[in-house]
């Protein structure tokens, strides 16, 4: 296990978000990211976020992985189904544009890492 991982299992509740935005910005902040780019993966987040309750999941895994610089944001797999699933057309070139890269992984998880 690593000892710098942030986990969390967060149901699909929209008033959630929040939470899972505080966390976002607790590792950005680990990672030693400025105040922009903190809202950035803020953003990012709740992008990620917002396309999963909009799939009907009932919640994800999310895991922040801060290092010197950088921060790694790993989300589950949803129910089977690619977790971008249910993004809008704004949501991929949004996160593209945050994010250093954004990977959909064959088992419908995403990792952006940023």
């Amino acid at each position: 296990m690593d000892n710098k991982a942030i986990k969390m299992e967060i149901p699909s509740v929209k008033s959630y978000s929040r939470i899972l935005r505080l966390t976002a910005a607790g590792a950005a902040d680990a990672a030693g990211f400025n105040v922009d780019l903190i809202e950035d993966v803020k953003v990012i987040v709740a992008e990620v976020f917002g396309s999963i309750i909009e799939a009907g999941c009932m919640g994800t895994k999310i895991e922040f992985v801060p290092g010197d610089g950088k921060l790694e944001v790993t989300f589950a797999t949803c129910n089977g189904q690619p977790v971008l699933k249910g993004a809008n057309e704004m949501t991929v070139p949004i996160l593209e544009a945050l994010a250093g890269k954004v990977i959909e992984k064959e088992d419908g998880g995403l990792t952006l890492i940023i």
